[in-house]
């Protein structure tokens, strides 16, 4: 499944420690926590835009979805790594990103935030008529009683 972020935009967060197999967070970790928060971000956002958004067609609503993913991600971590790992101004950011992240997601869905090259997913939810679709032309008769 492709992802918002990546372990580099994580690790960038980070000072001085490098994820590995061997870290109280491990590469595979932060994996499927990218994952886990791509989803969710999809499901968040799925009735305003097209999910997944693609970095190559809209690479500002990516960013802003990256920026998303990587709060959510980093206080997951935190939650993992404050035992001790973090340096005092890391300490007690978990809560901050994950409120920013949930901020931004609901006006992402409200309207207040705009992915200005994103998709609109408008037409998917329209009212939708088959038999307009399928060219079906309606028969009306005048001055006959219809029912």
């Amino acid at each position: 499944m492709a992802t918002y972020a990546d372990t580099r935009d994580i690790e960038a967060r980070y000072k001085k420690i490098e994820l590995t197999a061997d870290t109280a967070v491990s590469e595979n970790d932060v994996v499927d926590w990218l994952n886990e928060h791509t989803a969710t971000i999809n499901g968040r956002i799925n009735s305003v835009y097209v999910t997944p958004v693609v970095e190559a067609t809209s690479p500002e609503a990516f960013k802003i979805l990256r920026r998303i993913c990587v709060y959510m991600t980093v206080a997951d971590s935190d939650e993992v790594l404050g035992q001790g790992l973090l340096s005092a101004d890391e300490v007690g950011r978990a809560e901050t990103y994950r409120e920013r992240a949930d901020d931004m997601l609901d006006d992402i869905a409200e309207g207040r935030l705009s992915l200005v090259d994103g998709v609109v997913a408008s037409t998917a939810t329209r009212f939708h008529n088959q038999n307009v679709t399928d060219g079906v032309k309606p028969v009306i008769k005048k001055d006959v009683v219809q029912w």
